[in-house]
């Protein structure tokens, strides 16, 4: 055999032997693909999972490649919403499923144009997995299981952080777990997509005074009311925060419009009273508490407050009457008669008296009106008493 007819027969060998690899391969990859296909349809996607690593040592067409990436995202994304991943043991594991489909996803979009048949199908199962995982973080909610609800919706975050719905919900969850730093990022988030809705603003006074930063929270309420001014619900909210770090005239400016806006609304009369009596100026509380019971005659809270501010400053001026000879020589009670002081005291204590009884009458059961108005008729009598001496005094 010549040296031409030698070569052209190991040519013709090493055609035949491609061709056979090659079928050898293509029936290899149909194989695999085909079992991969039918674990996952009968939910054993961790065999899927071996079928497919297997095919990673075989030359496969590009459809076929396509077709195992496309198949190992979806074994990874039926095993990330299995029951056991609202588990909070399973979350690290379940974790790394979701990012395995999301990775495994976007490889195909990277390998494909967008015109493209398998481009098309990933998106719309990219989409799918999305909602899945808002379904299942929705699930956990109603059994009221909110870690786990707080998985999912920080694992569809991973998919799509542009979406105001699933950052809400995130919110939500994390708050229900305690998990205000979080809870906070969704809430910025929110902010950041132009979800300005007075509830952000109210959620992160929460999230910030529970995290011991009392002074930014009153500035997200400042915040929230600077885009919806005269808000009830997040004025009461600041309010709350002012008083319970002892800021009265900071919210006695939050409570100012709300007056304006809404003048016999009765909780913001009482409200307005008692931040008064925080900043001793009786006179303002006794207006707003007898406004609150002129337009509510049965409110037994607005005649026991208005009692007991009564016998406060009642008690005031016997203190200043007790000691009025030193009193008297202060610049503040150089024009002032001692009997006008007796009068006023006089005037409270008997309002004090009938406001007390009032609130006794409402409410039976209540000892303190009982108290209070035990003591002020205690002290009219003395003041009594001490007047009938000083006249006799007087006479001698």
């Amino acid at each position: 055999m010549s040296i031409r007819s030698l070569f052209i027969y190991s040519v013709l060998i090493l055609c035949v032997y491609n061709s056979y690899t090659q079928a050898q391969s293509i029936t290899w990859q149909e194989k695999y693909l085909k079992l991969a296909r039918i674990s996952i349809n009968e939910n054993r996607c961790h065999d899927a999972l071996r079928y497919l690593d297997s095919l990673q040592q075989a030359t496969l067409t590009r459809e076929g490649e396509l077709e195992a990436i496309t198949l190992v995202a979806k074994s990874y994304g039926i095993l990330a919403l299995e029951p056991t991943c609202s588990e909070t043991d399973n979350f690290g594991v379940c974790s790394e499923y979701v990012t395995e489909t999301i990775n495994n996803y976007n490889l195909i979009l990277q390998k494909t144009d967008i015109g493209e048949i398998f481009n098309q199908f990933t998106k719309a199962e990219l989409d799918r997995f999305y909602d899945n995982l808002i379904t299942a973080g929705a699930n956990q909610f109603i059994t009221q299981n909110f870690q786990g609800a707080a998985f999912y919706f920080d694992q569809a975050l991973l998919v799509n952080s542009d979406d105001p719905i699933n950052c809400r919900y995130g919110m939500i969850a994390n708050e229900l777990c305690n998990n205000y730093d979080k809870a906070l990022e969704y809430s910025n988030m929110l902010l950041d997509l132009n979800y300005d809705s007075i509830n952000v603003y109210e959620s992160r006074s929460l999230y910030y005074e529970q995290l011991k930063a009392p002074q930014k929270a009153i500035e997200e309420v400042e915040n929230g009311l600077a885009k919806h001014p005269v808000n009830y619900k997040l004025t009461y909210r600041g309010i709350g925060i002012c008083v319970r770090n002892k800021w009265f005239n900071k919210a006695i400016d939050l409570i100012d419009p709300i007056l304006k806006k809404y003048p016999f609304d009765e909780r913001t009369l009482m409200t307005a009273g008692m931040l008064s009596e925080a900043v001793q100026d009786h006179k303002k509380a006794i207006f707003y508490y007898v406004r609150a019971a002129n337009i509510s005659p049965t409110r037994f809270d607005a005649y026991m407050s208005l009692s007991q501010v009564q016998f406060n400053e009642a008690i005031k001026l016997q203190k200043i009457l007790m000691n009025w000879n030193n009193n008297k020589k202060k610049p503040e009670y150089k024009n002032v008669h001692k009997s006008d002081l007796r009068k006023e005291s006089k005037f409270y204590l008997e309002l004090t008296v009938k406001n007390a009884s009032e609130a006794s009458r409402l409410n039976k059961e209540d000892k303190e009106s009982l108290t209070t108005k035990y003591n002020a008729l205690l002290l009219l009598n003395r003041t009594k008493e001490l007047k009938d001496v000083e006249e006799t005094l007087d006479k001698m």
